[in-house]
């Protein structure tokens, strides 16, 4: 092995650490934030509702795969490899998307006919 090569692998080494490193961090403050988030939200009128667990889940399920992405992109090895990698991970967002809103779509279209159903200016037939 080559000085260059041995170099080159020692930096390697050090820039894949160093990107671990920051993604602990950065999920450690994520999860400091949801928490916050989470007990802001829970003390007001919103807080106990399915549309809040609905959005509190989907925001989580997405943090975790943009993390989940950003740890696997950091380990390949060529641009073939991340070009794959980058495709796939848009593909998973977007059925994840699809899949998001009609689930919030549902929640919110049953909070509105129950909304409306209740108010004193429904009209039964």
């Amino acid at each position: 092995m080559t000085k260059e090569q041995k170099t080159f692998q020692d930096l390697t080494a050090t820039a894949q650490k160093t990107t671990e490193q920051a993604i602990e961090k950065a999920q450690g403050a994520v999860e400091n934030y949801f928490d916050w988030l989470q007990t802001t939200i829970s003390s007001s009128p919103l807080g106990n509702t399915d549309v809040y667990r609905i959005l509190v889940h989907n925001t989580t399920q997405n943090i975790a795969a943009a993390f989940d992405f950003t740890q696997k992109f950091s380990q390949v090895k060529n641009l073939e490899d991340a070009i794959k990698l980058q495709s796939e991970f848009l593909e998973k967002q977007v059925n994840s998307f699809n899949e998001q809103t009609k689930n919030l779509s549902e929640i919110c279209t049953k909070a509105l006919a129950g909304a409306v159903k209740s108010s004193p200016l429904h009209l039964s037939r």
